[in-house]
């Protein structure tokens, strides 16, 4: 009796079609099920996932009429059958929203397809002799492989070797993890862990755009490859505010034409260091599948590390449930997942709910928009707000509360804002008010990836806090960690 091949010609073009008709969306499926080029059976099928996958992968646009050059440039696209053949695909894919349909048909063909060569080799070597327990060794390792996705190759032992020396280089550095811009945030947090998400909230205006760039500046001048997903801000502007936060110029006053000759030779000189940056910057994607592929492209083509989205609320779902609770939670969790699967520190600007808004109050974590699940699935959650005792300040006096922080304590940080310089700046004294008077605050380190102190430069020209320094001079314990 002839065997019969586990495959789907059926499946395998519908995916295919799904690619061309909504490649973000789909690749972020792919990627997300672990889709290979041996999902497809048939070689012509292959063939167009390989071309696929390769324009995917070098950034380009994938659609039909790209695809169908790219083939006839390399010459495969008269092995699949010619134009003819790819234009079949569109039609061969009944809706690209049941892409996931298609994946799990084909990996459970794949599936079959590696259990019966395994069967096959198994059946042959012990014929030929082989020792049953070498057969069982390597069934099991091909049952294993089957679970590729799930990533648990490291042994216990190896990931507590990797513990101690994370902890071993911690006690130089002062912290786990990439640390914060921030000193003083980073002596609380600890630094932001790969596999993990952290929130900044904030009401709208307050400067949560500025922690994005902050953040993202001084990653990239250490030589970490960083990633900024911006939903609300153009890559111009996100461009234009790092410009002025390496030049310390204001950008406003160049947008009103009034940058000095000054200003401009120092947009010279930030210009010359931006673009020796690791430094990515996205503002396309909309979708919580977008922001997976997009993370997916550059976490594999860039090796990044670090990734900063703002915000949390412009994410619109793929799929929407009718519940704008059930859709917040199902986007929190894809975020929480992209973290975990691609290995990067993730930080997630929000905003906090209108009530809370209207009311000006302190917030607390139940003030950020979507709570629930972002407070779930957050590993840590810094609020920002104005200091209610000197609201009016100029600059603004904020404080920086860390209400979680699943990795150590939490406590709250005293910073100023320097809006016509981008940036945010700890206060390196603060003096509490009395007999009503507001507390003093006066502009200190921080916010600037040179400004930081207590360590030494590295090959990037950047100064690493290898240290936690002493508290300057007249800064009251106010940030006093707590849970420690």
């Amino acid at each position: 009796m002839t065997e019969k091949i586990p495959e789907s010609d059926m499946a395998e073009r519908a995916l295919l079609g799904a690619m061309l008709l909504d490649p973000d969306r789909t690749f972020h499926s792919c990627s997300s099920a672990g889709v290979t080029g041996d999902y497809f059976s048939l070689p012509k099928n292959a063939e167009v996932y390989a071309a696929i996958d390769k324009l995917r992968k070098a950034g380009k646009i994938v659609d039909l009429l790209v695809l169908c050059e790219s083939m006839k440039t390399d010459g495969s696209i008269d092995r699949v059958g010619g134009d003819e053949y790819i234009e079949s695909l569109i039609d061969a894919c009944p809706s690209s929203s049941m892409a996931e349909s298609y994946i799990d048909i084909l990996a459970k063909k794949h599936q079959s397809r590696c259990l019966m060569n395994a069967s096959v080799i198994a059946r042959e070597r012990l014929l030929n002799g082989a020792e049953p327990a070498e057969i069982m060794a390597m069934l099991t390792s091909a049952v294993a492989s089957l679970h590729g996705k799930s990533k648990v190759t490291e042994t216990v032992s190896v990931i507590a070797d990797g513990a101690e020396k994370e902890w071993q280089d911690a006690r130089g550095r002062g912290f786990v993890g990439i640390p914060s811009v921030w000193p003083e945030v980073n002596s609380i947090i600890g630094g932001y862990r790969t596999g993990e998400v952290s929130i900044y909230g904030g009401y709208r205006g307050e400067g949560k755009s500025m922690v994005m760039s902050n953040e993202a500046l001084h990653k990239a001048r250490m030589g970490i490859p960083t990633l900024v997903l911006s939903l609300e801000m153009t890559r111009r502007g996100v461009v234009k505010r790092i410009l002025g936060d390496i030049g310390n110029f204001s950008t406003f006053k160049m947008d009103i034409g009034k940058g000095t000759d000054h200003d401009f030779a120092a947009l010279t000189e930030a210009k010359k260091v931006l673009n020796k940056l690791p430094l990515y910057i996205d503002d396309s994607v909309r979708t919580e599948s977008e922001i997976g592929s997009a993370i997916a492209h550059y976490a594999t083509s860039k090796e990044v590390k670090f990734v900063i989205l703002d915000h949390m609320q412009l994410i619109r779902p793929s799929h929407r449930t009718g519940s704008d609770v059930a859709d917040a939670k199902h986007i929190s969790n894809e975020m929480s997942r992209l973290a975990k699967r691609y290995d990067v520190a993730f930080i997630i600007l929000s905003q906090y709910s209108r009530g809370a808004e209207m009311n000006d109050a302190v917030p607390k974590l139940s003030s950020l928009k979507g709570s629930g699940a972002i407070e779930e699935d957050a590993r840590c959650v810094v609020l920002i707000y104005r200091d209610p005792n000197c609201k009016d300040a100029q600059p603004p006096r904020a404080i920086w509360e860390i209400a979680k922080n699943n990795n150590g304590g939490t406590g709250e940080v005293k910073m100023v804002r320097v809006g016509n310089r981008q940036r945010w700046r700890q206060a390196s004294t603060y003096i509490a008010g009395k007999n009503g008077d507001p507390p003093v605050y006066q502009e200190g380190g921080g916010g600037r990836a040179e400004a930081a102190t207590g360590g030494e430069r590295s090959p990037t020209g950047l100064h690493v806090q290898t240290a936690r320094p002493p508290a300057p001079s007249g800064y009251r314990a106010e940030r006093t960690i707590r849970g420690m």
